[in-house]
């Protein structure tokens, strides 16, 4: 057992470290917070008989060890046994949400044995780890009561005696819309007594994920009206911002009888937390120079060598306005790795015997930070044995048995992606480390909280990445500390989901009314359904004669083709890429792991180098038409070079949406026409054509592949700006790049700082990167959205389009630097490695539209037609007509 103490003072002792380079940039500190305890006595209805039997309340006791509840606890119980509404309860990890669904499913089948209910958790493991726990509560009380797992792995001869013994079924949101959905027949029996839905992780249903499962829960519900169900609905979830909107819509609870009560105040205890903020050094800090330089004495080869390459390397330019020569997805860097960092943290923390865990946020930096951890354990062997990799892809048995290793104590340190960050028991931790900040401030404190559990003193360091808002952050801990946890309200009147899931409708429970649709999904749906009529996808019924016409409307049919997929087929409620790839090594047939095609083109072409377990492999061919990629093991000490993928990403603009004319800034007269916003949907075609050998040494260029792999299209929203020639072109007339300096700069910046403005994630927008001199959009301010189709993120920005450039445009203009930094226009995960960057056009720019502190450059009178930039057109006729069109 480790002491306490020991943990709380873990980060003093980093700063004592003779590594340490004033990294340290905030701490806070979080005092133990006592536990806030209901009475068993308030659990009573209004005739004052009990909630809870003795029987059950004993079962807490002898098998929990729980003699007292949580405030909480206590206040959910009330609403869903007492009074019988709809429950959203929003804490934080291990205040015992699951017993505000395990207790009243257990009351209600100690009254009546015919009760069923429904528990969906996001992944199949959430639901492994939990059936153990719930069997033990159920059957201390009621050893008849059955539960069960029911997912893609449970095998046909068990769901059939599932369906015929079970009472309680713990499953996740696919096995809903393939299975349950789709055969509800069979379901018959246990949805007319179906008494609970729980849907646990409620928080992780965002974005697109969110949209499909809104959608999933109202073709449900409509299922449910149809057996005479009317079943309560119970969401957990970590804490979030307008927690009861956000049920309420995710379960389109609408009507008066659909009352929902929210649960927010977290009473449970918490131990002593230090929170860090972990800045690494400057590389051309001359202080930390000489500090490298002293270390460099007292230690063999490591990290200090390679930071002092990269502080001469930061020295070589390759151009005005061209990024600095460095390793792949880093592009500019003013700071040393914060991957390096994190693994020499890791590394401290289990010398000192702490459990700790390592989050990154990509999959491909997971294989790069165990391997440097692993060096700077090279004199102690037993430890090396005690730390290993954790992310999505590797096979289930491997993930189950890594899963064990940690909760047993065997694994000491952990790198992971956010896959370990749901709610799976892997045991009491000490430490947890994150290398960027998350995408949510929820998966920050979800991560966060896999320490310090059961009143448990821990320690939280997140290591800033060299970005704008990470910088943002570093500079201004108080506001980091601040940021509240984000509202997730689903985008159920998206058409581009809405069309699939109303074929599923009309596919599972026929007839579907017309009437109905805006009940069940939205008023936008009805523009849907007469866009599925006019392709023929949705039949209208004709009345027979004489036969009074149904008073919802038109009677709607699916009419399924012979040959043709089902629409449960074509609705991906994930949006994960149905083709995949198997990595398999050469000369065996167990897969290492499982990827998607567009993860494989970046990462698995042929002839690049591939990390799994600190082993390396090579990869010999990428067969299309098997999707495996095959690899070959490789010394990692043998190979002197890296690759890095070339690709291009060209967008292609479908029309519709909407449009109109950019606001004014504050004391700002144009000159010229307002330029134009547009949202709208695109086309994204990403393609792979090769790939660069690059030196470990030095990052020189070794050698330069040609590819031929397919192209991948994946269609989606976006908001773009239209500039007209008087902003763009003394930008040109000064021999500064418009498109791939100025606004890809600019697209940089909105982006970093779209969480604070528009409340979406970063992850969530991209821009074009890649721009070439024949693409028709590279003059356009444009952002677009990564999910396929879209997720509601377009509309968020384009209702916040002013406010976004102007922040873009302050950040750029504060920064100190000269030509550009990681502090305001460069960033990790431009695909271009950032080169072509320039700040002076991107300033240029946002002077001329009048966003920004110091007065405009200038601004020409608008010409009758002017074509200075090649590809680039300014004609005054074509912007009166923009005008008179959104007049009109």
């Amino acid at each position: 057992e480790i002491d306490q103490s020991s943990v709380l003072d873990f980060i003093s002792v980093l700063q004592g470290h003779e590594d340490y380079k004033d990294q340290v940039c905030h701490v806070e500190h979080y005092a133990e917070r006592p536990a806030i305890y209901g009475s068993f006595e308030d659990l009573k209805t209004e005739c004052g008989d009990p909630l809870l039997s003795k029987d059950v309340m004993e079962a807490l006791k002898t098998q929990l060890g729980i003699d007292r509840l949580f405030k909480h606890q206590v206040e959910s119980l009330k609403a869903v046994l007492g009074e019988g509404k709809h429950l959203c309860l929003t804490t934080g990890t291990s205040s015992g949400k699951s017993l505000a669904f395990a207790l009243p499913i257990l009351e209600a089948y100690r009254k009546d044995p015919t009760t069923r209910a429904m528990i969906l958790f996001p992944t199949k493991a959430l639901a492994q780890d939990q059936l153990g726990k719930l069997e033990k509560l159920f059957h201390s009380v009621c050893p008849g009561l059955g539960v069960c797992t029911f997912d893609g792995d449970t095998a046909k001869a068990e769901r059939v005696e599932h369906l015929k013994g079970c009472h309680v079924f713990l499953t996740n949101p696919d096995m809903l819309h393939y299975t349950i959905l789709a055969h509800h027949a069979k379901w018959r029996h246990i949805l007319e007594n179906l008494k609970f839905v729980v849907l646990d992780e409620a928080h992780v249903y965002r974005s697109t994920f969110g949209t499909h499962v809104a959608l999933l829960l109202r073709r449900f519900r409509r299922v449910l009206r149809h057996y005479n169900s009317s079943p309560s609905f119970v969401a957990c979830s970590a804490t979030i911002r307008n927690a009861k909107s956000f049920f309420t819509q995710l379960f389109a609870l609408t009507r008066e009888e659909d009352e929902c009560i929210a649960v927010d105040d977290d009473s449970a205890g918490r131990g002593e937390r230090r929170f860090c903020l972990w800045n690494p050094p400057l590389l051309e800090d001359q202080e930390a120079m000489a500090a490298d330089a002293k270390a460099k004495a007292k230690s063999s080869k490591g990290v200090v060598e390679r930071n002092a390459q990269k502080r001469r390397r930061f020295k070589e330019k390759e151009g005005a306005g061209e990024a600095p020569r460095l390793p792949p997805g880093v592009g500019y860097k003013t700071r040393s790795s914060p991957f390096e960092d994190a693994a020499w943290i890791l590394a401290q923390a289990m010398r000192r015997g702490h459990r700790t865990v390592c989050f990154l946020q990509t999959r491909s930096m997971v294989e790069v930070v165990l391997q440097v951890a692993t060096d700077h354990l090279h004199d102690a062997p037993t430890l090396q044995k005690r730390v290993a990799a954790y992310r999505a892809g590797y096979a289930a048995d491997d993930r189950r048995q890594l899963e064990r290793r940690l909760f047993s104590g065997d694994l000491l340190g952990v790198v992971a992606t956010n896959a370990l960050e749901l709610g799976i028991d892997i045991g009491d931790l000490d430490v947890t480390i994150h290398v960027g900040v998350p995408p949510t401030v929820a998966s920050i404190w979800q991560q966060a909280g896999r320490a310090g559990r059961r009143g448990r003193a821990s320690a939280t360091i997140l290591v800033a990445m060299d970005a704008p808002l990470e910088q943002h952050f570093c500079r201004h801990p108080e506001q980091f500390f601040a940021r509240t946890l984000e509202a997730r309200v689903p985008d159920v009147s998206n058409p581009f989901w809405l069309s699939g899931h109303l074929l599923c409708a009309a596919s599972e429970l026929a007839p579907l009314k017309e009437g109905e649709v805006p009940k069940w999904f939205c008023e936008t749906a009805i523009n849907v359904v007469q866009d599925l009529r006019k392709d023929g996808k949705l039949l209208v019924m004709v009345p027979r004669p004489g036969q009074t016409p149904d008073p919802e409307g038109p009677v709607l049919r699916y009419c399924h083709v012979k040959g043709k997929k089902s629409p449960k087929e074509l609705v991906n409620l994930r949006d994960i890429d149905p083709i995949q790839f198997q990595v398999i090594i050469r000369g065996n047939s167990t897969p290492l792991e499982t990827v998607e095609q567009r993860w494989a083109f970046m990462r698995l072409h042929p002839g690049a180098l591939y990390l799994h377990q600190q082993w390396a492999y090579f990869v010999e061919e990428l067969d299309l038409t098997a999707q495996v990629v095959w690899v070959v093991p490789k010394n990692p000490k043998q190979i002197d070079y890296y690759t890095e993928c070339r690709d291009h990403t060209q967008l292609v603009l479908s029309g519709g949406g909407q449009a109109r004319s950019l606001e004014e800034a504050t004391n700002f007269v144009r000159d010229y026409s307002a330029p134009v916003v547009r949202t709208g949907a695109v086309s994204v075609h990403w393609r792979v054509y090769g790939f660069r050998k690059k030196s470990k040494k030095d990052h020189r260029l070794v050698d330069q592949i040609d590819l031929s792999l397919p192209a991948v299209e994946m269609p989606t929203q976006a908001v773009w700006m239209d500039l007209p020639g008087p902003v763009l072109l003394p930008v040109a007339d000064a021999g500064l790049s418009v498109d791939r300096g100025g606004l890809h700069a600019l697209e940089h910046v909105m982006i970093s700082i779209a969480p604070l403005v528009c409340d979406v994630e970063t992850t969530e927008l991209s821009c074009q990167h890649t721009r070439r001199d024949a693409d028709p959009n590279r003059y356009l301010l444009l952002l677009y959205e990564t999910q396929r189709g879209g997720g509601g993120v377009s509309a968020k920005v384009f209702a916040q389009w002013e406010e976004l450039l102007r922040r873009a445009v302050e950040l750029i203009e504060d920064c100190p630097c000269e030509s550009g930094c990681p502090n305001c226009i460069v960033v990790a995960h431009c695909s271009e490695h950032n080169h072509g960057l320039d700040k002076r056009a991107a300033l240029k720019i946002g002077r001329a539209l009048g966003f920004a502190k110091s007065p405009p450059s200038p601004v020409l009178a608008p010409f009758p037609f002017v074509q200075t930039i090649p590809g680039m057109f300014c004609h005054q006729q074509q912007q009166q007509q923009q005008q008179q069109e959104l007049q009109q």
